[in-house]
């Protein structure tokens, strides 16, 4: 009887395993097979890779840029370009392809990611918060202020409207308006760059 009943047991694991066999391979590919052939295309010297599989397809290949990159050592500056059948479009989160272009992009050299060295006379005006940003107290009149003007310490620059609030932007200095960046009457986000002023006075 126990024999019988381990031959039945083995039958039923063997049956269960053919059946998740044959539910995978209805479903495709899952998001840890292609994380997986993402990790050892990077190990591997490999230009482009192609997997195909009853109408799937999962291409990979590397950036005209990696070739450089990679001397630096293995791995880095790997990225990948993914296609995918479009029964995997609908079902694959972007997330599985945008995690290993984040890595990649973390792994840049220190130059790339240093931000360009600002004039240090240079004074960012940056919206307060969310709203809509107005050169002029009201619509068909002058503007506050002009490129190339002359601002003191606390004059008013433009007005910011949120939730039907008026808000004046003062300035934070006295000096000339070099680039206003903000058009008129333009959704501002918060701390977006509205103009630029030039110190007056200011030591580089």
């Amino acid at each position: 009887m126990s024999t019988r009943l381990r031959k039945h047991t083995g039958g039923s694991a063997s049956e269960a395993k053919g059946e998740r066999m044959e539910q995978e391979k209805e479903n495709g590919l899952t998001v840890e097979e292609i994380c997986r052939m993402m990790k050892l295309f990077d190990q591997s010297s490999l230009q482009s890779f192609l997997y195909q599989r009853e109408g799937e397809k999962l291409k990979m290949s590397r950036r005209p840029c990696d070739a450089a990159e990679r001397s630096g050592g293995a791995g880095q500056g790997t990225s990948y370009t993914a296609e995918m059948g479009q029964k995997e479009k609908a079902r694959i989160p972007e997330t599985a392809v945008k995690t290993e272009e984040a890595s990649s992009s973390a792994s840049a050299g220190e130059e790339e990611k240093m931000p360009p060295k600002e004039d240090a006379r240079l004074t960012v005006v940056r919206s307060p918060l969310a709203g809509v940003f107005y050169r002029a107290p009201k619509p068909g009149e002058a503007p506050y202020v002009q490129e190339g003007q002359v601002v003191k310490k606390g004059e008013t620059l433009g007005l910011m409207e949120a939730m039907k609030l008026i808000n004046e932007i003062p300035s934070p200095c006295e000096g000339v308006v070099r680039e206003i960046a903000a058009e008129d009457g333009s959704f501002a986000e918060f701390n977006a760059v509205l103009m630029t002023i030039e110190e007056c006075g200011k030591d580089v």
